[in-house]
């Protein structure tokens, strides 16, 4: 789990650096933040019903029931997390098309690539975890 944060915070932090870089050597600093504001709102009417749905089946998860949980994770979790890279990639597709200044388009496109780029590396981390935690009659033959 900690592994997966700094991660993150790498992730934000290199982020955080490249929006520096780009206002830094902007011209016209007032337009690329209007430009950034205008595809953040088109992001956002992606990913807040996303969020929605998953805070909804979260709350429905408190109910004291192991049927509204499983319910919640095969028929909401499951997909919503199929789905995952796909509203990431829509969000940004959406957001962007309309943007006036390359650096937009430059900045979403690479958060897009780190917030896959991290995916991968946890779910091979998660993949190196589980066999290592598999009985040696349950481990894939390996030759």
């Amino acid at each position: 789990m900690l592994r997966g944060a700094g991660l993150v915070q790498g992730a934000v932090a290199l982020t955080g650096v490249l929006l520096v870089c780009l206002f830094a050597f902007s011209s016209e600093r007032a337009a690329l933040v209007r430009d950034m504001l205008a595809a953040a709102a088109r992001m956002l009417s992606v990913y807040l019903p996303y969020a929605a749905v998953a805070l909804i089946a979260f709350a429905v998860r408190l109910l004291p029931s192991v049927d509204f949980r499983s319910a919640t994770s095969v028929f909401v979790f499951g997909p919503m997390t199929a789905l995952r890279p796909i509203v990431a990639l829509a969000g940004v597709i959406y957001g962007i098309l309309p943007a006036t200044r390359t650096q937009t388009s430059f900045l979403a496109v690479i958060v897009l690539a780190l917030l896959f780029a991290v995916q991968g590396v946890l779910d091979r981390a998660a993949a190196r975890e589980s066999d290592a935690t598999l009985p040696v009659a349950l481990s894939p033959a390996i030759d």
